[in-house]
């Protein structure tokens, strides 16, 4: 195969009984090219549970959500403005909260196409060396 021999894994993690998998596109170092050190075995299994943790924490921002608002409904006097008060917290931070995961996420998958540009590059020297009849660097 030539420079861009690609491939895919898989990781899998269990959520509530159900198996979620992740691939990640690798690309494979060809005759010649050294191998770029980078874990793709731990990125999947990271961005899987990413993945997971995610639609867990937006799915318990919904139930707060809605557990407030019955909470809420129909309540006059004592106390409401410091729990609606504390109510937008819990909504801001849930919401910052699946932020940060979606960011965790974006940033193993940057990882992951770092690594392959790497890899590619490696690849397409070694190529380069054996056409020219050099050494790979």
């Amino acid at each position: 195969m030539g420079p861009g021999r690609q491939g895919t894994a898989r990781a899998a993690v269990r959520d509530r009984g159900r198996q979620v998998t992740t691939e990640v596109h690798r690309v494979a170092p060809t005759a010649g090219a050294p191998a770029v050190p980078f874990d793709h075995g731990a990125a999947e299994a990271a961005l899987a549970t990413l993945r997971v943790a995610v639609v867990v924490a937006a799915e318990h921002g919904i139930a707060l959500r809605a557990a407030a608002e019955d909470a809420a409904d129909g309540w006059e006097g004592s106390y409401r403005a410091q729990f609606e008060q504390a109510r937008d917290v819990l909504h801001r931070r849930t919401a910052a909260a699946v932020e940060a995961l979606h960011a965790a996420r974006r940033a193993v998958l940057a990882a992951v196409d770092d690594a392959n540009a790497r890899q590619l590059a490696a690849n397409r020297a070694a190529e380069q060396a054996m056409i020219g009849g050099g050494p790979p660097p």
